[in-house]
């Protein structure tokens, strides 16, 4: 263990602070928003003590402004990795002094502003970035050319933000994401559904080294929760041209998938490992059968939420020779007969997650029983 801080590589600040503040001792939720500093100086002689020219990787999270980020620039030369989370401040913010060698930069709102994105700008882009993790934030055209005009980044992953980028804007920024390999786009805000028909298509048409890519719950302005019952299918199509190279597929909460797109994309990607359908409503006994039959090498399968699905679709997966994880919380219509009959069959699996916990302790029991390294969560 190496105890002097010059030659510390990782800093999570965020544990020193809780350590050296009063507000670490209160309630949960004290603990969640306030365990850190608000004050500058504070956080200045906390840097000042374990920051160094050797250090690599900083989790940070206090109010952005530009003296700190000219400190870190300046004391952390060789910083590669920075995780920045923040309650924005009451003004828009310029990330001006943020070190340009990063490779890997975490941007992200506390919970109590995220119904406000935050406007960030970079006077200059990065040279070497090739992971960035965005949460709350508005994502722009400028915003984007800063991340991808080195043309290195090969995960993209968006949390909630509000994409502000016009499909056609959108058209020359992939010509950048030649690299990328990981796209998530979770709880985004879209201002239609043929914005993220465009983003899929020309992701699809640009980058074609993705392995895995994630749609969970998009939001359309001014529609509900989902509207992409009539462009569903298009994106599916689009999701085909990573045939050769998507191992993980997740499109949880999302509504209009139909028989005939699954069967679409499943058919083209028979290399597919991973597939998540989480609260997908229009899952039934009839998706399960079709996954199972072109889906021969998928270790990864969750369904939880999918209510339709019956004791029927679960025995479709019963001489599936390569499942590892199985998910099936809130499959509620799954009887505890049909779950041993098929965990039983299924000899590769190691996790399972049951439906719930009422009416479902019996089934685990006789699970551990019968195979004691199999783990079972009902969560």
């Amino acid at each position: 263990m190496v105890s002097n801080p010059s030659l510390w590589q990782s800093i999570d600040l965020r544990k020193l602070i809780r350590k050296t503040t009063p507000f670490a001792k209160s309630s949960a939720f004290a603990d969640w928003y306030w365990t850190f500093p608000r004050d500058a100086t504070s956080v200045y002689n906390l840097l000042c003590k374990y920051a160094s020219g050797s250090l690599k990787h900083l989790r940070i999270n206090i109010t952005i402004d530009k003296e700190l980020q000219a400190f870190i620039n300046d004391r952390c030369t060789q910083l590669d990795s920075l995780e920045f989370e923040t309650d924005g401040g009451k003004n828009e913010n310029t990330l001006s002094y943020l070190p340009c060698k990063l490779r890997h930069l975490n941007l992200a709102l506390s919970p109590a502003t995220k119904w406000h994105p935050l406007s960030v700008e970079f006077v200059s882009p990065f040279k070497h970035l090739q992971l960035v993790s965005l949460r709350y934030l508005r994502i722009n055209y400028d915003l984007c050319t800063c991340l991808t005009e080195a043309g290195h980044l090969r995960v993209m992953k968006l949390d909630s933000c509000n994409w502000q980028i016009l499909p056609s804007e959108f058209r020359l920024i992939s010509e950048q994401l030649s690299e990328l390999t990981e796209l998530n786009l979770i709880s985004c805000h879209f201002p239609s559904p043929s914005c993220i028909y465009g983003i899929i298509h020309h992701v699809s048409s640009k980058c074609k080294l993705l392995s895995k890519f994630e749609l969970d719950q998009p939001f359309i302005m001014g529609y509900q929760r989902i509207g992409l019952s009539h462009r569903l299918d298009g994106i599916l199509e689009a999701i085909g041209n990573w045939r050769t190279t998507l191992t993980s597929l997740k499109l949880s909460a999302t509504v209009g998938l139909t028989l005939d797109g699954l069967i679409t994309v499943t058919s083209l990607m028979s290399n597919l490992k991973e597939m998540s359908l989480v609260s997908c409503t229009d899952i039934t006994n009839g998706f399960i059968e079709i996954i199972n039959k072109n889906l021969k090498y998928l270790t990864f399968l969750d369904i939880s939420g999918c209510r339709r699905v019956t004791d029927k679709g679960l025995r479709y997966l019963r001489h599936h020779g390569c499942l590892e994880e199985l998910h099936v919380y809130g499959c509620t219509c799954l009887s505890e007969d049909a779950l041993l009959m098929t965990i039983k069959s299924l000899v590769g699996v190691r996790i399972v997650t049951l439906p719930g916990w009422r009416g479902y302790d019996v089934c685990a029991d006789l699970l551990q029983a019968q195979r004691p390294r199999l783990k079972v969560k009902f969560w």
